[in-house]
């Protein structure tokens, strides 16, 4: 990652604004899902963005600039419980922690 955001600062200069709507989606329900299913969510929707992030974060804190960070988040993760759609649920409702 670190070599990746060296060279897009140096083609483009600092980074200061992040959109970042990662997700997947494969409805399975708690008690016949696999354990996988539920770690591929978080991995991707939770982990993926927090990997991404914390470097540009630490970037825009170092530099005291005032970065933007969106966080793309979905009402199914905290205000409506939709059958089948707990992995990513779970996985979106981790994201919209964060970014509090």
């Amino acid at each position: 990652m670190e070599a990746v955001l060296q060279e897009a600062e140096k083609k483009y200069g600092p980074i200061e604004v992040v959109i970042c709507c990662a997700a997947t989606s494969k409805p399975a329900m708690f008690i016949s899902s696999d354990f996988e299913l539920f770690r591929n969510h978080m991995d991707v929707n939770f982990y993926g963005v927090l990997r991404f992030l914390q470097p540009i974060a630490k970037r825009m804190v170092l530099r005291r600039t005032q970065g933007r960070i969106c966080l793309v988040g979905d009402p199914v993760a905290s205000n409506n419980a939709v059958p089948g759609m707990a992995p990513y649920s779970c996985s979106k409702a981790a994201l919209e922690q964060l970014a509090f």
